[in-house]
C-alpha cells in the first residue's frame, strides 16, 4: 500500500471512489484507510468497538505512522471516552506512550446527536459513514476537497474538545 501524490492506495478497487455497504465492507475500508496511512489520521468516531481497534495490526498502524515524521499525528474524536478508556487499552497505552503523535478527545457535549463517522487520511482519502446506525457510507482515495472539508469540520470539534482526565493519571 502506498501513497502517490493524488491518491492513497487501500488495495480495494481501481476506482478511487468505492460506496460501502454494510457493516463487513465498513470495516475491511477502515482497517485499509489505516494500513494506508503514511503522515495523519484523524478519527470522529461515536465508540472505537470495532476489532480492529484492539488488534496487533492496528498497534503496528500507529507505530508506523508515528515513525516516519516528526510531524506525524493521530487524533482521535469519540463520544465516549469513557468507554474507550475501560475497553482499549492498546489504544490508550499507545497514546499515553506517543503522546505528542496519538491524541484522544471527546466530542462536545453539543455536538453528540451527529450520528456521523468519518476518517480522513493524509489529507486527501476518507471513509465517511453519514449516519452510524446504518452500514452505508463512502470510501474515497484521491479527493482532497471533501477530506479537507472533513479535516475542517474535524479541526473545530477539536478545538472546542477535551482531553480525557484519565488518559494522563498515573493510576497509583
Amino acid at each position: 500500500m502506498t501513497e502517490g501524490a493524488n491518491e492513497v492506495s487501500v488495495g480495494l478497487s481501481d476506482s478511487p471512489h468505492l460506496v460501502i455497504d454494510g457493516t463487513t465492507a465498513m470495516n475491511e475500508c477502515i482497517e485499509r484507510v489505516f494500513l494506508a496511512c503514511r503522515r495523519s489520521l484523524i478519527i470522529r468516531a461515536r465508540r472505537l468497538d470495532f476489532a480492529f481497534y484492539f488488534s496487533e495490526s492496528f498497534t503496528e498502524c500507529c507505530q508506523s505512522v508515528v515513525k516516519q515524521g516528526l510531524r506525524n499525528e493521530i487524533l482521535f474524536l469519540v463520544e465516549d471516552e469513557q468507554y474507550l478508556m475501560r475497553t482499549n487499552t492498546r489504544l490508550v497505552t499507545l497514546a499515553r506512550q506517543f503522546s505528542s503523535y496519538i491524541k484522544i478527545r471527546a466530542i462536545p457535549e453539543e455536538y453528540i446527536e451527529h450520528q456521523e463517522m468519518f476518517i480522513v487520511c493524509d489529507d486527501i482519502a476518507y471513509v465517511h459513514q453519514p449516519n452510524i446506525e446504518h452500514p452505508k457510507g463512502l470510501l474515497n482515495t484521491s479527493d482532497r476537497g471533501t477530506a479537507r472539508k472533513l479535516g475542517l469540520r474535524f479541526k473545530d470539534l477539536w478545538q472546542r474538545s477535551i482531553p480525557p482526565p484519565e488518559l494522563f493519571s498515573i493510576g497509583l
